[in-house]
């Protein structure tokens, strides 16, 4: 389990492979071809992904940074939750998709979103006396 020191701080850091929801997608197309057509989606589709992380001390000092999701966007519905109770991380993603295919005024629409949500990412968060020599 890789922790890392967070940005700016001597704290350290998890971050978890399965808080990532979403993608950076590039819904730019060529010219020539029909800039109004709908983009495909994987339909149907389902996925998802849990990890459970039980830390040291009951989790004492522990937290979690990041947020829940329940979003749609680009024909898929993105859900995350994420827990820390009684020393255990617990978090589950999850991707269904919605429809067959978007329309290309969606794909403008979402594409910020789309990165923005990929980059949201959930981290265990280490208290600042853990893992000091």
């Amino acid at each position: 389990m890789g922790w890392q020191t967070a940005a700016g701080t001597t704290r350290r850091r998890y971050w978890s492979n399965a808080s990532v929801t979403a993608y950076r997608p590039d819904f730019v197309r060529e010219d020539g071809s029909d800039k109004s057509a709908p983009f495909a989606v994987n339909f149907p589709s389902y996925s998802e992904d849990h990890e459970t992380v039980v830390l040291p001390n009951k989790g004492d000092g522990f937290s979690l940074v990041g947020k829940d999701v329940d979003q749609k966007l680009a024909g898929v519905a993105y859900r995350r939750a994420s827990t820390l109770s009684n020393g255990v991380v617990t978090i589950a993603v999850s991707k269904r998709s919605l429809v067959p295919e978007f329309s290309a005024a969606e794909a403008k629409r979402t594409e910020v979103l789309l990165r923005e949500l990929n980059e949201d990412m959930v981290y265990i968060l280490a208290p600042v006396t853990y893992g000091s020599r």
